[in-house]
């Protein structure tokens, strides 16, 4: 039994049958995307290629699935079986299933698009969904230990190329080491377990400290834990309130699908919610590439107040969709990281011969269009040299290199139209003019262009903003990780924290405007943001430990780390939140409030909710024996999450109304029978 089948459409044709122009340059890229991907290798190159001969009907009369695979099977040396036709899927597939060639082998079909959901099931894949009518850029991957698995993965060949029908990240990728994510842990003091919501398990945070000053707003969190522990609670997008209550709750569904980069943003004018999904790169289920990045499928997803998907949006160009920054400009385009493993031989830096360099690219989408507006790599741009990831480290990974780990993108509000972009592994902030795409200046790292005084200093860090500008000065914030190369801590790191820095544009000089550490002080190996707020109090996620806190704007130094913090909490040890966000926000969901009805020792309670719902301020019951007569028999104001009623009634059926502030109905459950 083969290792893996990889099945790709033919291209785009003509009315004559034969591949469009668009089609032939997909084809000419196919070869790289199948032997260069990482996701693909760790089962070798294709040992054969086949491909669907033309058939006598009108339809099938094309020679577009030999032309598709021509490239690749040129590059590969190898020759095109073309002696089956896309109505002879099951005699393909016991070909390949029972010939002892194949064994732990890489075997790459190109197939007619309406008979491949035929070629999957020939080949034991249970229950294939049909494939896309009209759908060019994606690949269909089965792996067969222990039992025929398939795994939808996008092209992205072509600048037009989106992942959006690939799932967008509602796919989980595939192990490539056969080691299995643990399942969440749903029954804990850690997780909160509700009777009228009962697939929702989110975390429980613990507030530490809450004094007055601190900015409105509610908490925005994506809960998620590293392959080789169990998550506590769901993995998913949270809104919690400054008690700790959730507000709303989206999990993921799978061990293996995570969030990031959660927060309220605006499109159209109107306040959205947006966050990455997809799986992230951890060890020990997933080494073939570099810790912490996206995989394949992954994209980026909009709701609106209604929690409702209105967009979803992916990195084009044959880049992976990145976990660190999804940014909605003014003028509603999308600013993101993208990933794509560039091959190269590694050996001049310490690396492997056969080593490729993660590449980050800054992509500007239009979100009206999906038009690519701009892109900027950094491979094009930083030399390697500029890297403190040595490339040794690229053998832990496939022999992918971290050599840049861009994570962030900002915009710089002074009119110039330029970016601020942050590099982990090379220690610097980048602005870049999106006119040239030339680099402006460097701050930290190796090639700094300015000098930066020692209590100014950074490395490893995260999530750099342009804060404000005059003639001959800049302010941008950052969080300081301090930290680090590998998992452990060394002895002596410094503390991390958030930093804002003054830039000296005459002197080129970086001086420390504020910092805030906290209390006590921690070291934080990666992740983490600093968000200020519309008070200028200062908002931080503390990555890797499990933190978040508020600050008032003055700040305070690594000996009085108590001064101005007004609020912290934390969540579970297992756990992390890649950044950690406040804001205003208001939630109408378009679906109805939820209730449950128990009776326990002969009292009746009604338990009430409505996920994500912001404007609910109390809730009323009613009750009777038939579904159409029902009458009011219990009110309470709302607690928390989920408000348990007591109710004397030993009515057959229940309903609950979400009264807002003014007494106003604004959503009504459906009617439950009660036995």
């Amino acid at each position: 039994m083969p290792a893996q089948v990889i099945i790709i459409p033919s291209g785009e044709v003509d009315s004559a049958g034969n591949l469009t122009q668009q089609g032939k340059e997909r084809a000419g890229a196919l070869a790289d995307y199948i032997i260069l991907t990482p996701n693909f290798t760790s089962f070798g190159e294709p040992v054969s290629v086949f491909a669907a001969r033309p058939t006598s009907l009108t339809a099938d009369n094309t020679q577009a699935c030999i032309q598709t695979a021509g490239p690749t099977a040129q590059v590969l040396n190898l020759p095109i079986h073309s002696g089956y036709s896309k109505l002879q899927d099951a005699n393909l597939a016991s070909f390949i299933l029972n010939r002892p060639h194949y064994n732990g082998k890489n075997v790459l079909i190109c197939w007619r698009p309406d008979s491949i959901q035929a070629l999957a099931s020939a080949f034991g894949v249970s229950s294939p969904p049909s494939f896309p009518d009209n759908t060019f850029n994606v690949a269909w991957q089965i792996t067969f230990s222990p039992n025929p698995s398939l795994q939808i993965l996008p092209q992205d060949l072509l600048l037009s190329d989106n992942t959006v029908s690939c799932g967008c990240g509602t796919n989980p990728f595939p192990s490539n080491t056969g080691f299995l994510t643990p399942d969440p842990i749903l029954d804990s003091p850690d997780v909160w377990s509700f009777v009228s919501e009962p697939t929702l398990h989110p975390m429980k945070v613990t507030v530490n400290l809450s004094l007055a000053g601190t900015a409105p707003g509610l908490i925005l969190l994506a809960p998620y834990a590293f392959s080789f522990l169990p998550c506590i609670g769901q993995q998913g997008a949270l809104i919690a309130d400054s008690a700790g209550n959730p507000v709303w709750f989206s999990p993921t569904g799978s061990s293996n699908l995570m969030n990031t980069d959660f927060r309220v943003q605006t499109l159209n004018g109107s306040p959205v919610l947006t966050f990455w999904q997809g799986t992230l790169a951890t060890p020990p289920v997933y080494t073939n590439l570099p810790a912490a990045s996206s995989e394949i499928g992954s994209c980026y997803h909009i709701l609106d107040s209604t929690y409702a998907t209105i967009q979803t949006v992916a990195a084009q160009g044959g880049y992976n969709s990145d976990i660190h920054e999804f940014l909605i400009t003014p003028e509603n385009t999308a600013l993101l990281l993208s990933t794509k493993a560039v091959p190269m031989d590694l050996t001049p830096f310490g690396g492997p011969q056969d080593g490729f360099v993660n590449d980050f690219a800054v992509q500007e989408i239009d979100l009206t269009t999906n038009e690519l507006l701009f892109f900027w790599s950094a491979l094009g741009h930083i030399p390697l040299t500029d890297s403190f990831e040595p490339a040794s480290a690229a053998v832990d990974s496939n022999n992918v290199w971290d050599a840049y780990h861009l994570n962030s993108v900002g915009l710089v509000t002074d009119g110039s139209n330029d970016i601020l972009v942050s590099a982990r592994n090379t220690w610097t902030i980048y602005r870049i003019s999106r006119t040239s795409g030339n680099i402006v200046w460097n701050l930290g790292g190796k090639n700094s262009s300015f000098t930066i005084d020692s209590d100014a200093e950074f490395s490893w860090q995260h999530d750099a903003r342009f804060l404000a500008f005059t003639a001959t000065d800049n302010t941008i914030s950052m969080f300081d990780d301090n930290c680090c190369e590998g998992e452990t801590v060394p002895p002596g790191t410094p503390p991390a924290h958030g930093l804002v820095l003054d830039l000296n544009l005459t002197s080129m000089n970086a001086s420390l405007s504020t910092a805030y550490f906290h209390d006590p002080n921690i070291n934080v190996a990666s992740q983490g943001n600093v968000q200020t707020l519309p008070n200028t109090n200062k908002f931080i996620g503390w990555g890797q430990s499990q933190y978040y806190s508020e600050y008032l704007a003055a700040g305070n130094t690594e000996n009085t780390p108590s001064l101005n913090l007004i609020y912290d909490a934390s969540i579970p040890s297992n756990n992390y939140t890649y950044r950690a966000y406040k804001f205003e926000w208001t939630g109408t969901p378009f679906f109805p409030p939820k209730l449950a009805v128990v009776s326990s020792n002969g009292q009746i309670t009604v338990y009430a909710s409505w996920n994500g719902s912001t404007e609910t301020a109390s809730w009323q019951v009613f009750a009777g024996n038939s579904p159409t007569h029902l009458t009011l028999v219990a009110s309470a104001p709302k607690s928390g999450f989920e408000t348990a009623i007591p109710v004397s009634s030993s009515a057959s059926f229940f309903q609950v109304q979400a009264l807002n502030a003014g007494s106003s109905v604004i959503g009504v459950s459906d009617v439950v029978p009660f036995e």
